[in-house]
């Protein structure tokens, strides 16, 4: 696991932009530049600790750097018996890889989660690749008429000639909290697309995006439940043992939930690992609407033999303005906050998550309630909802139904996309300054992409997710914030192996991850299997509050943000602050966006 910066140009100092990124590559450095190419890369040591590993990595016509890891690299080796290795390391078999086979072959070949910059110099060509569920991050931008490319958009920034607020980008955050377009909020850096790769011409200067690998599921109809489990079970136990291959130490992310639960069964047959769960400062967790959760995870370890270490943890302002710093971005969502606390304080250099389950296997309860919305068209929610609010308070499980229900209220009647955003027409219309004049409208988008996806709606929904939620907020705060503290995160249900399998499976197989509690079945105990998904997030309900007077300050940056209406802003926060309504996650949203505004200095 590594970093890597580089520019289509000669003589190009990269060292600043190394130095930015160097929390992902802390025990080593590198550089290579010619007349067309210039690179630079940090290394975080995982496999084959030796500096023979080391990067840029040359052989023949061929320069490479690559951040991830080739899960095949094992097999992959047997099939280039003519070449000599000086490493163990997948860095080598995949440079090599390259070389036997060529771009396009090599690409249907390697299996893992990985961006790449190939450079080849017999034909004057740069290639630009990241993996197929997007697991690792990969941007680029055009610098002074160059091409500049890094693993995050701080490598980036020394090479730009000013910072600027890409208003869409911003949009989107605040409709989603995350933002699926291909822009970012700086205007002119883009991600690459996951399963794509950038070709360039280096005499000519042409270049093109294509893709080479597009989540389009094809369900085998035939498939019977047995047959499906029979091949998961094989499946599960190659994908996690491979994932567990490492010369540093590995640990596990463990919930309680159905798929870390699952990825701690099968590591448990393979040898000894410890692993982290998270408890919450208690004050913060007793003004929000989250629970503690972590006797689930405690259950599941005791069953099954596996050491496991609580990670005790609070945040504070510091805390988030370290977060906002490495996300890049302004990330509503406190999951963020839990992963860099878990993070900050685990003692491995690997962390196995099981990030993807629920878009590969259908497992989020919106995909059930966008279904159940049809059938309550004519219940009075609103009455239901005024009642409620009179008996229950807007804590724990009481304020976990009314929440809920509100934004239930909200989205009902209307396509999937509603159902991840945080806003309405009208109340994103209130919010927007400029849009009557053709402001960019999140929604027009979304809905755009939701109405040319195939298969039924529950297939449409988990397609959408998988291209949008899933690589552009799970796995992108799940990647940074743990390279924030140089650890590797490994995702062993998005294994290029288990998201073939998915594509095959018939509709009634993908429903409310049901092969993956089937799977679980006599393995760990029977209320871990029973127990309803409750996301991973952090008490950010609770801090906000108790950090009101901070928050009203730093949101009071946005002013300077032309397209947006403060005083809705301001309302916003009013009815948060004074029990009116359930706005704390907008409210963190704008808090988060505030503090991204100065800690970038984009004021």
């Amino acid at each position: 696991m590594c970093g890597f910066s580089g520019v289509a140009g000669r003589g190009v100092d990269l060292a600043g932009s190394i130095e930015l990124i160097t929390h992902r590559g802390p025990d080593a450095r590198g550089f290579y530049s010619d007349e067309y190419v210039s690179l630079g890369f940090c290394r975080l040591k995982v496999l084959d600790l030796s500096d023979r590993a080391n990067q840029p990595m040359e052989y023949g016509h061929l320069v490479m750097v690559f951040n991830g890891e080739i899960y095949n690299h094992r097999q992959l080796r047997k099939d280039l018996g003519e070449y000599s290795f000086r490493t163990h390391s997948d860095t080598e078999v995949l440079l090599y890889t390259f070389h036997k086979f060529g771009f396009r072959e090599a690409l249907g070949r390697i299996e893992g989660m990985f961006s790449i910059a190939l450079y080849d110099r017999r034909d004057r060509r740069l290639y630009l690749v990241r993996d197929r569920a997007g697991i690792k991050p990969l941007y680029y931008a055009f610098a002074g008429g160059r091409l500049a490319f890094s693993s995050e958009i701080k490598g980036l920034l020394p090479l730009m000639d000013r910072r600027e607020v890409n208003p869409q980008a911003v949009l989107m955050h605040l409709t989603f909290l995350f933002n699926p377009l291909d822009e970012t909020v700086f205007r002119g850096i883009y991600r690459l697309p996951p399963g794509h790769f950038l070709q360039m011409d280096l005499r000519s200067g042409r270049w093109r995006v294509e893709p080479y690998f597009s989540y389009i599921p094809a369900p085998d109809d035939s498939m019977t439940l047995g047959d499906a489990l029979e091949e998961l079970e094989e499946i599960m136990e190659s994908v996690v043992e491979r994932q567990l291959i490492s010369d540093v130490p590995v640990g596990i992310f463990l919930s309680g939930g159905v798929d870390s639960s699952l990825i701690t069964y099968y590591a448990s047959r393979s040898g000894n690992y410890r692993a982290y769960t998270l408890v919450y400062d208690e004050e913060h967790v007793a003004r929000d609407i989250i629970e503690d959760e972590s006797r689930y995870a405690r259950d599941v370890a005791s069953h099954l033999g596996v050491e496991l270490v609580p990670v005790r943890v609070s945040f504070d302002e510091g805390t988030m303005y370290d977060v906002v710093w490495h996300l890049e971005e302004p990330v509503g969502d406190g999951a963020a906050v839990s992963t860099y606390l878990i993070c900050e304080q685990t003692d491995t250099t690997v962390m196995l998550s099981g990030m993807g389950g629920d878009e590969i296997f259908g497992g989020y309860p919106r995909y059930r309630a966008y279904e159940l919305a049809a059938r309550l068209r004519y219940l009075p929610l609103g009455l239901i909802y005024s009642i409620l609010s009179a008996v229950v308070g807007r804590r724990g499980k009481g304020g976990l139904i009314l929440r809920n229900l509100e934004k239930f209220i909200r989205v009902r009647g209307k396509p999937y996309p509603y159902y991840l955003s945080y806003y309405d027409d009208g109340q994103l219309e209130n919010l927007i300054r400029r849009w009557e004049e053709g402001m960019f409208n999140p929604f027009v988008w979304a809905l755009s992409l939701w109405k040319n996806l195939p298969g039924d709606e529950y297939l449409r929904m988990m397609v959408f997710d998988y291209r949008t939620f899933l690589p552009h907020h799970n796995l992108l705060y799940s990647d940074k914030l743990s390279m924030a503290h140089s650890i590797e995160l490994r995702v062993p249900l998005l294994d290029d192996s288990i998201i073939f399998f998915s594509l095959k499976l018939p509709p009634h197989l993908r429903r409310n991850k049901v092969l993956l509690r089937k799977l679980l079945e006599g393995k760990v105990p029977e209320h871990v299997i029973k127990r309803r998904k409750r996301g991973f997030g952090a008490p950010v309900m609770g801090w906000i509050h108790a950090n009101e007077g901070h928050v009203r300050r730093k949101v009071e940056n946005l002013r300077r943000l032309d397209f947006l209406r403060y005083d809705e802003v301001k309302r916003i926060l009013d009815e948060e602050f004074s029990g009116r309504g359930f706005n704390y996650l907008r409210v963190f949203q704008f808090y988060t966006l505030a503090v991204w505004m100065e800690r970038f200095r984009v004021l």
